[in-house]
This record gives C-alpha cells, sequence and structure tokens, in this order.
C-alpha cells in the first residue's frame, strides 16, 4: 500500500496568507463612541455581566481586566 502525500504549492500558501492579512487589515472596525451606543443599547441586566472578549475566528472567549489600560496614547481594553 502507498501513501501519497500532496503539497500545497507554496504560492498558494503565501497567497492565502495574504488574503488573510488582507482581510484583517481592512475589516470594519468600532470606535469607542460607537461602542458606548452599542452598550445604551444593553438591558441593565446585560450591563451588569462581566465583559468577556469573544474571538469568532477561533471561537473561543476571555474575560476583560476590570479596568482600561492607557499605552502611548492608544485606549487598551486588557486581557
Amino acid at each position: 500500500m502507498s501513501t501519497h502525500f500532496q503539497l500545497i504549492p507554496w504560492c498558494e500558501v503565501v497567497h492565502a496568507i495574504e488574503v488573510l492579512r488582507y482581510e484583517e487589515l481592512t475589516k470594519d472596525t468600532m470606535t469607542y463612541k460607537q461602542l458606548i451606543e452599542e452598550l445604551k443599547k444593553l438591558t441593565d441586566e446585560q450591563l451588569n455581566m462581566e465583559v468577556v472578549i469573544y474571538d469568532k475566528d477561533c471561537e473561543d472567549s476571555i474575560k476583560a481586566d476590570s479596568h482600561i489600560i492607557i499605552k502611548n496614547g492608544q485606549v487598551y481594553i486588557g486581557i
């Protein structure tokens, strides 16, 4: 019995990485002002829940830190 391995041509791998990078760099993002508007739509019960960051690409989540981080003029939600 023989096993045949198919190798993905290098140019296809590089192209796939470039497409993913382009999608990440050009996707729509949210400002903190937009975040406030979205938070105003939540119920009091939802607003009392812990803040959790959800990664839709790997379908995983992590709780946010209890404070905002400001570093070099950039604002971050810590994890």
